[in-house]
């Protein structure tokens, strides 16, 4: 498989994810956190609903990624938001105010940055993937 192809299936797999995964925190959050195993507040609903239109956004935006010139910006943009959201949620949850069922949610945001910045690196400095 060429870089190229690498790429778009890439940037529409964790595009799609996001979405997806917007979709559902936006009109059936119950879901998502039955899921994982934890309870939210009813009152909490509305902020669930915004992260969830973020989360939406964050997707969408990999549709930028599927043009050559804009990947790397798209990628090193959601890099970093994953990264933040990563470190946050793990500080969350080691501080106890946050149920570890998160860690997941930090292992899949840590995961996705990591690759999208290994791969710009490696074909910055000449390398392949």
């Amino acid at each position: 498989m060429n870089k190229r192809n690498w790429d778009i299936m890439w940037s529409a797999g964790v595009g799609l994810m996001d979405l997806c995964t917007g979709l559902v925190l936006i009109f059936a959050p119950g879901l998502v956190f039955s899921v994982f195993g934890i309870s939210v507040d009813e009152a909490a609903m509305d902020f669930v609903n915004w992260v969830g239109a973020f989360v939406f956004a964050v997707g969408l935006s990999y549709a930028w990624a599927l043009s050559r010139e804009s990947m790397p910006v798209v990628w090193k943009i959601t890099g970093l938001v994953r990264s933040v959201i990563a470190v946050f949620l793990i500080g969350k949850v080691l501080a106890g105010s946050m149920p570890a069922n998160w860690l997941g949610v930090a292992a899949c945001d840590g995961f996705v940055a990591l690759v999208q910045f290994v791969v710009l690196w490696r074909r910055r400095i000449g390398g392949g993937a």
